[in-house]
């Protein structure tokens, strides 16, 4: 059974939460307070996280951003479940590690859906020992972390960002539409829009530094990850 941890401070809005998630036979552990979550995330490990951007004790992104900084929760899927509809918002979130954000007031089963297909997208093989190489980067599947030859710098991703680096890696040179990325990431039972895979985009670029430029976008098309590895140095 998969232990999900809700970061929310209403507990009507926690009721719906719950009363959604029911069917998925889910291990719930409320948390109403930065303070308690970030005790929580200390003490337990979860499967999955369902944050509050507007808590009593301070801001939601800072158990987020606990929650990255956690070396056995890293990875863990972040879902944001927030009033704050503004793109500032957004962007914030995803670029500290969220895999998904959706605005009150929510449609309990577009919410049962997007936590659905994400716990399944996001059950890894437990010992899997599996690598894509793809040029300077080495993508460690079973940690969804990323090295870079030579240096031996690691770069650690949000489960989203890892899967749309390795769709890419994959195929080098192969023009991913987003219709194409929605698929294969998110699935086709939730709603994602263009400007939500855009900046998930945006974010693993950041993250990649001076080897984002290996994901290119192609206007009108998608993205694509190039097929020759010569890197312009500083």
């Amino acid at each position: 059974m998969h232990k999900v941890l809700v970061v929310e401070d209403s507990p009507d809005i926690y009721s719906v939460i719950a009363a959604a998630l029911a069917p998925l036979q889910l291990h719930l552990v409320s948390a109403s307070s930065v303070l308690e979550a970030v005790n929580q995330i200390s003490s337990h490990i979860f499967d999955f996280v369902i944050l509050d951007l507007g808590l009593p004790d301070g801001d939601g992104l800072s158990v987020l951003n606990c929650i990255r900084q956690n070396i056995q929760q890293q990875n863990t899927p972040v879902f944001i479940l927030s009033s704050k509809a503004d793109i500032s918002s957004k962007v914030s979130a995803f670029s500290i590690g969220a895999d998904d954000y959706i605005t009150k007031p929510f449609d309990i089963l577009e919410l049962r859906a997007r936590v659905e297909s994400k716990l399944r997208r996001f059950s890894l093989d437990e010992g899997a020992d599996e690598y894509i190489y793809a040029g300077p980067l080495t993508l460690e599947i079973n940690k969804l972390t990323v090295l870079i030859k030579d240096s031996h710098v690691t770069i650690h991703l949000s489960p989203i960002e890892f899967r749309l680096l390795a769709l890419f890696a994959r195929r080098p040179g192969n023009i991913f539409s987003r219709c194409q990325i929605l698929d294969q990431i998110w699935g086709s039972d939730v709603h994602v829009t263009d400007r939500t895979i855009d900046t998930h985009v945006y974010t693993l670029r950041k993250k990649l530094g001076e080897y984002g430029e290996l994901i290119k976008s192609v206007q009108g098309e998608g993205y694509r990850f190039v097929e020759t590895y010569h890197l312009k140095k500083q």
